[in-house]
């Protein structure tokens, strides 16, 4: 966890002559879990989706993913690079199944790594990683989050990142809509990948219950833009007992 795989360095964004990034700065390490935390509209979904590529005309400072300057690239060239957002609410695309949806961009993977892609290989592995998240064996046969429930659809963005495999992973409020239940399936499910894959997770949230499950390295506490305070596993415990408004 020493090295650093992501630098967010005084970013400040501007939306509609709004401020909604305000000299921002951010670090990662490598094989680490943390939490972005902070009040809904202090800017967390946005600054995750500056990190994935999303384009913005007044934006200033500077993203490095592994020392390459995100801000000069497009989404599907900062997928390829590793990053992951799973959404806080999944995109419906009907006509597109699942497995062919994950199947397409696994194969371009591959052949980037000049790997070799073999369909039976992918499926055995596509039916493994489905009974690890509790979904019928069938459910890559459906439309890609088409008329699933919120539960499903988080669980949709997980298997794909089982499937994809990306170096550092963003989740957007992955919490939501999720029972008890299944909040602990998929958090142990992501625990296991990251453990095996030594990848780092981002988890924005403005709920405190994920810290029992996840116990994070680092958390960051965004308020109005900027990131205010940071520290461990402790901070998550005192936002949980105070409540933003108190740390302010």
């Amino acid at each position: 966890m020493n090295q650093t795989m992501l630098v967010v360095e005084d970013l400040s964004l501007k939306i509609e002559g709004k401020e909604v990034l305000k000299n921002l700065n951010l670090t990662l390490g490598n094989n680490s879990i943390s939490f972005l935390m902070g009040q809904n509209g202090a800017g967390k979904s946005t600054l995750a989706q500056v990190i994935a590529g999303k384009k913005f005309s007044e934006i200033t400072g500077k993203i490095e993913f592994e020392k390459t300057n995100l801000l000069s690239l497009e989404a599907d060239e900062i997928s390829k690079l590793g990053v992951f957002l799973s959404f806080q609410n999944p995109v419906e695309v009907s006509g597109v199944t699942l497995v062919s949806f994950l199947r397409d961009i696994r194969k371009k993977q591959l052949s980037l790594e000049k790997k070799e892609f073999l369909s039976g290989e992918f499926l055995a592995e596509l039916k493994s990683n489905l009974s690890k998240l509790n979904l019928s064996e069938d459910f890559y046969k459906r439309d890609l989050n088409y008329s699933l429930s919120g539960g499903e659809k988080k669980k949709s963005e997980v298997l794909q990142i089982l499937t994809l495999k990306p170096k550092l992973v963003i989740l957007d409020e992955i919490d939501s809509g999720l029972d008890v239940d299944s909040l602990k399936i998929v958090t142990g499910v992501l625990k296991e990948y990251q453990k095996k894959s030594s990848c780092s997770l981002l988890f924005i949230t403005h709920q405190s219950r994920l810290a029992s499950l996840i116990s994070p390295h680092k958390v960051f506490l965004l308020q109005d833009g900027k990131i205010t305070r940071e520290g461990g596993f402790e901070l998550a415990l005192e936002i949980q007992e105070k409540g933003f408004k108190k740390l302010i």
